[in-house]
């Protein structure tokens, strides 16, 4: 695991780097061509850059696929001997993956700016049941190559269930139209939003490098907990990011900063409600939750106990890169990339910093430390430029909400601590007893959590009323 988590670092950045580069820049100009020149026209844009971002992804692919054991030497020096070659292996079966969600990436965005979410929200699961299907058949007869071929085939399809959107475009034509008006602008934005996202997206590689160094497992314990990370943002913060992105796409387009500054606050309040309970909640659970995910087989109590720690350190990241999804996108609706580079860049420049101070200090523990505190950095300067930025934006309600749905969190944690000790050795110690026991603890605590956020939220409005 340590292997294929190693291998498949690079691929994964440059596909959220570049895919999320893509899919968030695309979204403005393609409303903004088809406002102005017609569906026709925004057609043309599309069928262009779909051709022309294959065209770099299969080079790359076959690049990297070369420069295989290159890359890995550098990547991860203290990985050695048949742990480097299997990496190796493993990297070269999982590079055609990065064209696949990059192209991806693309025609979400396609999606997206004709405000269609429910396809694009199935992709994830549909890359997800596919690669599990393949890892079960797999697997038996593969071993771990069987999870870096079924990675790849997961990639492959979710393309595939993006894909019929283009069908609309087949009318339109221009496949090669790579001089067409709106590229020198989607470059424009695309190119630096793609490297300020290689910073403040490279916490993986970075982390993974020093880790190579560490003891066996320590990659895995980061990656597993890593995992869990990812999944919270998507369930947290990405719904109202997608949802909100083309509205404030819209309101640029039509110069009205005023209403675009309130609908970051008020995405943002959101967010607070909606974040804070669930990081609270995974903080106090998290071992009883990565006891029922990955406690099999080879993964251990020992594997339990440091993916858990490892998941504490990295939460501060889930809650501050929740909040800073929708100010980052505000900006890209006006189409400020450059804000964003310089705060990545800032970012990755602390990062490195940390990771070497805090892996000195806490071991692997402090590398997932090490990038919530970036990730806290960042959204500080995300708000400082917000502030400046958007005249309009309700900065007072926001932090208010927030403190408000802190004090909601406090009470429930509190709750669901006392009730885990007073249930302590009541449910079986099988899969099933885990998922009752967090079942009876996360109702209980979510009905605690809306009481108090309710009462909160009413008392703050009859003091303002």
């Amino acid at each position: 695991m340590d292997a294929y988590l190693i291998a498949y670092a690079l691929p994964l950045l440059i596909a959220t780097a570049v895919g999320d580069a893509v899919a968030i820049t695309f979204i403005p100009i393609f409303i903004s061509h088809w406002s102005k020149g017609g569906k026709t026209e925004a057609w043309r844009l599309t069928n262009a850059l779909v051709t022309l971002v294959f065209v770099a992804s299969v080079l790359l692919t076959v690049g990297l696929g070369i420069g295989a054991r290159e890359c890995l030497t550098v990547m991860a020096p203290g990985l050695t001997g048949a742990s480097r070659d299997l990496a190796i292996g493993l990297f070269r079966l999982m590079l055609p993956a990065i064209a696949c969600l990059v192209l991806s990436g693309v025609l979400t965005a396609v999606n997206q700016a004709m405000h269609r979410f429910t396809q694009p929200a199935l992709a994830p699961i549909t890359n997800a049941v596919t690669m599990l299907l393949c890892i079960a058949v797999l697997v038996p007869r593969m071993g771990i190559y069987g999870v870096a071929l079924a990675t790849t085939l997961g990639a492959v399809a979710r393309l595939f269930w993006l894909s019929p959107v283009m069908l609309e475009a087949r009318s339109a034509g221009d496949y090669w139209g790579w001089r067409h008006a709106g590229m020198n602008q989607f470059w424009s934005m695309t190119l630096p939003l793609a490297f300020a996202g290689f910073a403040y997206k490279a916490n993986v590689v970075i982390e993974r490098f020093i880790a190579s160094w560490m003891p066996e497992g320590r990659i895995a314990s980061l990656g597993y907990a890593y995992q869990i990370v990812l999944l919270l943002a998507v369930l947290t913060s990405q719904g109202l990011g997608i949802t909100l992105f083309p509205r404030m796409s819209h309101e640029a387009e039509s110069g009205d900063l005023s209403k675009l500054g309130s609908t970051l606050a008020a995405g943002m309040r959101w967010t607070l409600l909606i974040i804070t309970p669930i990081v609270a909640g995974v903080a106090v659970l998290r071992e009883p939750i990565i006891r029922l995910l990955f406690q099999r087989g080879a993964f251990s109590v020992s594997s339990s106990h440091n993916t858990g720690l490892a998941l504490l350190g990295y939460l501060g990241a889930v809650y501050a890169t929740g909040l800073a999804n929708l100010p980052s996108r505000a900006f890209v609706a006006v189409k400020d990339v450059w804000t964003g580079i310089r705060i990545g860049m800032a970012a990755v420049a602390l990062l490195v910093v940390l990771d070497v101070v805090m892996a000195a200090w806490l071991g692997f523990v402090g590398l997932a430390l090490a990038y919530s505190l970036m990730s806290a950095f960042t959204l500080g300067l995300w708000l400082r430029a917000v502030s400046k930025r958007f005249t309009d934006f309700n900065g007072k309600s926001v932090f208010s909400t927030g403190l408000s749905a802190l004090t909601a969190a406090v009470g429930m944690t509190s709750v669901c601590y006392f009730l885990q000790k007073l249930l302590l050795n009541s449910f079986p110690s099988t899969r099933i007893g885990i998922a009752l026991e967090l079942v009876v603890i996360g109702t209980v605590g979510c009905g605690v959590y809306l009481a108090l956020i309710a009462v909160l939220l009413r008392q703050k409005t009859l003091l303002q009323g």
